[in-house]
């Protein structure tokens, strides 16, 4: 904290919000060659820092998923995806290039795990986020990845956990990835639901529960154009 005149105010800086209690623990992630703390803790080298009870389990899940794939590591948290957080959720969007775009198998598991029921939404929501950043600004990318990312999306539409993504992907999302808006390529029903004829009922039979909503009104009608 500073001082001026009377009043005192937060020094900006990742320490500036943080309290300095006896016994409190925080988790330190920096810029350096060196593991020395006085090099970890120096102000030009530190990236953030946050209460161990907040990201201490998911540095951990973090670095014991180094030494597996993208699609192994989420594979071994299967009865863990209710534990997953954010951090572990910006460390699985930091490894997505390894999925995108040339192993539509190895994308596929990244997609079953992001669709599934019991993840926690910050974590869904973040990292299918970045699923969306990286698909639209590579964009055209080969339509085998965006129709997965597409049939994920409905199926997460879908879910009753999954409520404040929805809304993201329904109004934002969805009608970018088929080229309703923005500047991706123009995909058709036809081609995006091709391999997953089933995946089209269900996805129609979900909109048509969210009719009073302009934007899923357009893509119930895209869905119903042949």
């Amino acid at each position: 904290m500073g001082r001026i005149g009377g009043r005192i105010f937060a020094v900006p800086g990742v320490w500036s919000d943080k309290p300095l209690h006896a016994g409190d623990q925080y988790v330190v992630f920096c810029e350096s060659a060196s593991s020395r703390a006085t090099v970890v803790l120096l102000e030009s080298s530190t990236l953030r820092v946050a209460a161990a009870d907040e990201v201490l389990a998911d540095v951990e899940l973090a670095l014991t998923s180094e030494s597996f794939s993208l699609p192994n590591a989420l594979r071994r948290l299967q009865n863990r995806r209710s534990s997953v957080g954010p951090l572990f959720g910006e460390y699985i969007s930091a490894r997505l290039d390894e999925v995108m775009f040339q192993h539509a198998d190895d994308f596929d598991r990244v997609m079953s795990f992001l669709e599934a029921p019991g993840l926690p939404e910050r974590f869904r929501g973040l990292v299918v986020g970045n699923v969306y950043s990286k698909l639209l600004a590579a964009d055209p990318v080969p339509l085998g990845f965006a129709s997965r990312l597409a049939v994920a999306s409905f199926r997460i539409v879908a879910l009753p956990d999954a409520a404040n993504l929805r809304e993201n992907l329904l109004q934002t999302y969805l009608p970018n990835l088929v080229g309703l808006e923005g500047g991706a390529r123009s995909k058709s029903a036809d081609e995006v639901f091709a391999a997953y004829p089933r995946d089209r009922d269900d996805a129609e039979q979900t909109l048509e529960k969210y009719q009073g909503d302009a934007a899923a009104s357009s893509l119930l009608a895209w869905l119903r154009r042949h």
